[in-house]
């Protein structure tokens, strides 16, 4: 049981790694619009999208969950 729920807990974090690296791929991707922004504006985003992320691997958690 204990193996199983590390392994579910590193699945997620695996999940919310790969978002939050998808978002700052993206980001770097668009760097000369990702330059004019404050670094407040770079960092409120991936802040709010840490929930959508958190849903986002929450729905792919069932899968294996189940």
């Amino acid at each position: 049981m204990n193996q199983r729920l590390k392994i579910f807990f590193q699945l997620g974090l695996l999940w919310m790694s790969f978002f939050t690296a998808s978002r700052l791929l993206f980001m770097t991707y668009q760097w000369q619009l990702t330059n004019s922004l404050s670094i407040s504006d770079m960092v409120v985003p991936n802040l709010l999208g840490l929930r959508m992320d958190a849903a986002m691997a929450g729905y792919w958690l069932l899968i294996p969950g189940i």
